[in-house]
């Protein structure tokens, strides 16, 4: 797996970056459910930062995520 993050201003960058992820924990995902939870929740800052990023753009991983 390869983790690539855009860091519009990395000064600004709070990410805490932890251990890395075993092949063990990696292999044990389990897929999402859609009939399980059926509404994406997103925090105050997850919308700040993508509305910062991608202005007026509707995200369609509503509906596209697997």
């Amino acid at each position: 797996m390869v983790h690539i993050a855009i860091v519009p201003e990395l000064d600004k960058d709070k990410t805490e970056w932890l251990q890395p992820v075993t092949d063990e924990e990696f292999n044990s995902y389990q897929p999402f459910d859609l009939k399980q939870d059926k509404e994406i929740k997103l925090t105050e800052t997850a919308v700040k930062n993508h509305e910062e990023l991608w202005p007026n753009y509707i995200s369609k991983a509503k509906r596209n995520r697997p």
